[in-house]
């Protein structure tokens, strides 16, 4: 069996190590490709689609390869898995998981960065691992290049410069931290909050992550996410159909791949040795 990653920003990712990982924890004999895809069109995504048994999407092209799709099978707005042409969103799992993990309590006010699939992710994994309600506040640069975000409950989208220090949980869904490690919001927003949730992991510490360091703030990178979602991303690939039951518990799910912390801790140092 053959499945794969695309995007235009795969050089970087531990993803074929990982998949490695867990399909030799599974008895599983397949091969995983990184593929560089400057371009995402219908043409492309059919030899894609047609080389490999299911892949992975990432950067930039979780909701442009929708419209491409014969199905998709999640109510989330975007596409981070397919199997034989039909679509699914395993980041939310992912994330839902790796939230429960870190932050029991996520509070009452949630900061998002960011505007695009992973925010979008975010946004259902914070409402399903929320214990009460939540109110969710997406930032963005510019918010006339922003997805609409208009149709989610109890949300707003502001830029950053209108940020204020009143968020419980701060959730990084941008690059940020990848290439270009700008500072996205001031040390009075972190300080304010009770910690932060970051999908970036980076062979070094970046700025967000050495700002909570300072300011004494729990800090979680997206390791435990990237792992979490690759492992429902087989459970697709490889016939679990019952994926499609998105009400499911997502605990009782991973459960079946056994303890998860030590493939989280090979592919952190197999992140930080490179």
């Amino acid at each position: 069996m053959k499945f794969a990653l695309i995007g235009n920003s795969v050089g970087l990712s531990p993803s074929d190590y990982l998949h490695g990982l867990l399909f030799e924890r599974n008895n599983v004999k397949a091969d995983y490709d990184k593929v560089f895809v400057d371009e995402l069109t219908r043409g492309k995504y059919l030899e894609i689609n047609e080389k490999y048994d299911g892949f992975n999407v990432t950067m930039p092209y979780k909701t442009r390869i929708i419209p491409f799709l014969s199905e998709v099978k999640t109510p989330f707005g975007a596409v981070n898995t397919v199997k034989k042409g039909v679509g699914f969103n395993t980041d939310v799992f992912g994330a839902e998981s790796a939230l429960r993990e870190n932050f029991p309590d996520l509070g009452e006010n949630v900061l998002i960065m960011g505007n695009g699939g992973a925010a979008r992710a975010l946004y259902f994994a914070v409402k399903r691992a929320s214990k009460k309600g939540v109110r969710i506040t997406f930032a963005v640069r510019d918010i006339a290049k922003a997805e609409d975000f208009s149709l989610f409950r109890d949300s707003e989208t502001v830029v950053y410069s209108q940020i204020r220090p009143c968020f419980d949980y701060i959730i990084n869904a941008t690059s940020v931290g990848y290439k270009n490690d700008c500072i996205l919001i001031s040390d009075e927003i972190i300080a304010a909050s009770d910690g932060v949730f970051d999908v970036v992991y980076s062979a070094k510490k970046t700025n967000l992550s050495l700002s909570c360091e300072k300011l004494g703030k729990k800090y979680a990178d997206g390791i435990p996410m990237l792992v979490r979602q690759a492992a429902y991303a087989q459970a697709i690939w490889l016939g679990n159909d019952s994926f499609s039951d998105y009400e499911e518990s997502t605990c009782d799910f991973l459960s079946s791949y056994g303890e998860l912390s030590e493939i989280e801790n090979l592919v952190r140092k197999f992140v930080v040795g490179g």
